[in-house]
């Protein structure tokens, strides 16, 4: 966990899920799944899509958009999870004495 100040007095508690299931995380996840997944699924099944009939291997199409959605939110997720605790970090060591 790692600490984030919202007010820079009173210190919240995040953790890795809270900053994954963000609406900004969401929404980039699931933007990078659109562009990357189309990407590879036109790269490795893009005659098979185009043919009629398709005989288009449904695990494949949809494991090749959730694989970049995990990686995204993952890598998103942990970054800001690593700026909360250097930016709680970095507050703890500047901060003013109480009088």
């Amino acid at each position: 966990m790692a600490l984030l100040s919202i007010d820079d007095t009173e210190p919240v508690k995040r953790t890795f899920w809270q900053f994954a299931f963000c609406p900004r995380q969401i929404k980039n996840a699931l933007l990078t799944a659109a562009v990357v997944g189309t990407l590879l699924n036109s790269l490795n099944q893009g005659s098979v899509l185009l043919s009629m009939p398709a005989e288009v291997n449904w695990f494949k199409f949809f494991f090749t958009y959730l694989v970049p959605y995990c990686v995204a939110t993952y890598a998103g997720a942990t970054g800001s999870l690593r700026c909360a605790h250097m930016q709680a970090q970095w507050q703890q060591k500047h901060q003013k004495p109480s009088q």
